[in-house]
């Protein structure tokens, strides 16, 4: 299994380029789980910087999804699409790769978490389709 993050600091760090805008719902008291809205979809998604620093509202998210399965699309027409409450299935254009992420532009910026080897068959500039297992992952950045 691939290391994704040596630490949640060090992983915003890196990634916070491609951080993406939505809007966050009231927080439930003590829940682990936010209620955010993205690529006009709503996903309940697992607060890695938590509890209690990201407040309703506008704000910066760095969206990590990881993946169950990517490959190349033959359709180039961004979609995204909630399954359950934390589960993404979409399709989108790749525009930066490296050792285990993809980032896709499906409705929203997403940061993939790949957690095999078939991120290397994928370019920048390639449409991907991708399905992501639960929960989806987010590192709240700030409000805008």
């Amino acid at each position: 299994m691939p290391v994704l993050e040596h630490s949640t600091e060090e992983f915003v760090e890196r990634f916070k380029a491609f951080a993406t805008k939505v809007f966050l719902y009231p927080q439930i008291e003590a829940s682990p789980l936010l209620e955010v809205r993205v690529g006009g979809r709503v996903v309940y998604m697992f607060d890695r910087l938590g509890p209690y620093a990201a407040r309703s509202g506008d704000a910066l998210m760095i969206v990590n999804p990881m993946l169950d399965s990517i490959e190349k699309s033959e359709v180039a027409e961004a979609e995204l699409v909630v399954l359950g409450v934390s589960k993404l299935e979409g399709v989108g254009l790749v525009k930066h790769v490296e050792a285990n992420h993809v980032v896709v532009e499906a409705k929203a910026t997403l940061l993939l978490g790949v957690l095999d080897d078939s991120w290397r068959n994928i370019r920048v500039g390639d449409w991907v389709k991708f399905s992501s297992l639960e929960p989806v992952h987010g590192f709240f950045l700030r409000r805008v």
